[in-house]
């Protein structure tokens, strides 16, 4: 198989610097990978691979004139989820009314990517207004998972892991407000990490999500091909940029700094609102059987009146953000009309699809009848304290992040959605969650995966223990939709 397209992000940048590989080879070739697979699996929606090979033959050129200095990723290739400012191109978050948003410059996460050297190959699909987990919208189409075809890859950053689990990209750039980057991590056998709260700047993404409950709710965060390639890259993304009022420093990644003979480990494997599968029960316990060869002490624990977690995480959504939801999906020169919508919707007509004309009845069933605020925010804060001071500074949660692996699109999305409570919940309580592949299901034969959560700005630790689970149980391999090996 071609070495290239398995290589890690940081093992890249070494060859690239060694003068072992051109950047312009490896682009290449990665750009080819994405031509070879993106028509069957449309994951990657907007290219500049022109721009691309440009910015590689400079680094090249740097390199051969024996350049001293290069920013630390200069030369390797990546991809980017479509709801950040990318200069020149187009955000719109799947929106109809947003099909001709060009953005003007760089978001904040964009600009320290590109400071740091990386390549930007194109821009990765999305769901609607981001609040899906079937990447699907009326203006790109169905991003589909290359692990088998007639399954999600999940959303919101659906088809930034389809795209590096097919070999595609080597490392990108997603968003979590509710499990946006682990699911897609589960679905498709990549890494990802979901950070402790205003980590990384929200500038230049949509939506504006500055004030309230969604402010810590929401993070943009790394995916990849190996734990060390997220740790790397979140160190880049992290830090106030002077216009996100809430991002806060970035804590000390450097996994040297850890005593792991001191950490614990607790577990669950069903969070009593949607119950695991088989394959989801085992890849759980894999990952903690390989935990406890290595040494960790092992308990198994799960958090006291977790089972509201869904509450508490809807709850939140609307509490404080400004522009509701529903509200979001209009044109800004026009009010959204929610019973126009669904009047047009079995008529094919409507401009939304189906899960967001629902998303948008539930805000409203919540607005008219929904629980007293303050008891969900009390609630909120008691399993926060609850969940931090059983896990301290020494001891991590692993648990699933959803209870089965990939869905068929569509219908079994739907009937399958409160799994996603497995992620809200830690999304609600602001604390970090690295998502890390298992292997494969012994039923399905689809990638199996944990998240690995920690209290708040304890990142580095879930990182570790993360990479404990990679290193035992092998970690990501490329995935190959049919036909599309990877060549040798």
């Amino acid at each position: 198989m071609n070495a290239v397209l398995q290589l890690s992000a940081l093992d890249l940048r070494d060859r690239i610097h060694r003068g072992e590989l051109t950047s312009r080879e490896v682009v290449d070739a990665h750009i080819a990978r994405i031509e070879q697979v993106n028509p069957q699996i449309n994951a990657v929606v907007r290219t500049r691979y022109d721009l691309a090979r440009q910015e590689a033959d400079i680094v090249d050129e740097q390199l051969a004139g024996g350049a001293a200095e290069l920013p630390v990723f200069a030369g390797v290739p990546c991809t980017v989820k479509e709801h950040f400012e990318l200069a020149g191109f187009p955000q719109t978050a799947g929106l109809l009314h947003r099909k001709d948003k060009i953005a003007s410059q760089d978001a904040t996460a964009i600009r320290r990517m590109r400071e740091a050297g990386f390549i930007i190959l194109g821009t990765t699909n999305v769901p609607e207004a981001l609040t899906w987990y079937e990447s699907y919208n009326k203006i790109y189409g169905r991003t589909r998972n290359p692990w088998d075809l007639d399954r999600t890859p999940g959303g919101s950053s659906g088809g930034e892991a389809a795209i590096l689990a097919a070999g595609g990209s080597p490392i990108g750039l997603g968003g979590d407000t509710g499990g946006s980057i682990r699911l897609p991590c589960l679905f498709t056998g990549t890494v990802g990490h979901k950070s402790s709260s205003h980590l990384v700047p929200h500038t230049g993404t949509w939506p504006d999500t500055t004030q309230g409950l969604i402010s810590k709710y929401k993070c943009l965060g790394p995916m990849g091909r190996t734990v060390a390639d997220v740790r790397a890259l979140l160190q880049i993304l992290s830090g106030p940029d002077g216009q996100d009022p809430n991002t806060v420093s970035c804590p000390d990644l450097d996994p040297e700094h850890l005593d792991l003979s001191q950490t614990r480990i607790y577990w669950f494997e069903d969070n009593g609102i949607a119950h695991p599968d088989e394959d989801t029960i085992e890849s759980t316990q894999r990952a903690v059987d390989a935990l406890e060869e290595r040494g960790f002490t092992v308990s198994k624990w799960r958090p006291d009146q977790i089972e509201k977690s869904l509450a508490v995480w809807a709850f939140g959504l609307g509490h404080g953000s400004g522009k509701s939801f529903t509200d979001s999906l209009g044109d800004p020169d026009g009010a959204f009309r929610l019973g126009a919508q669904l009047l047009k919707w079995p008529l094919r007509r409507s401009d939304h699809i189906g899960p967001v004309l629902g998303l948008a009845v539930i805000e409203k069933l919540v607005h008219l009848f929904g629980g007293h605020g303050q008891d969900m925010l009390e609630l909120r804060l008691s399993l926060q304290r609850s969940v931090e001071e059983k896990l301290g500074d020494n001891a991590v949660l692993i648990c699933p992040s959803f209870h089965r692996t990939a869905p068929k699109h569509r219908w079994q999305c739907v009937t399958n959605t409160l799994g996603f409570s497995y992620c809200g919940l830690f999304n609600a309580l602001e604390l970090p969650a690295t998502a890390v592949p298992t292997g494969r299901g012994r039923h399905s034969g689809l990638p199996t995966g944990v998240q690995v959560i920690g209290r708040r700005r304890n990142d580095a630790l879930t990182l570790a223990v993360a990479e404990q689970i990679e290193q035992a149980l092998g970690g990501w391999t490329p995935a190959t939709p049919p036909g599309l090996e990877i060549s040798p």
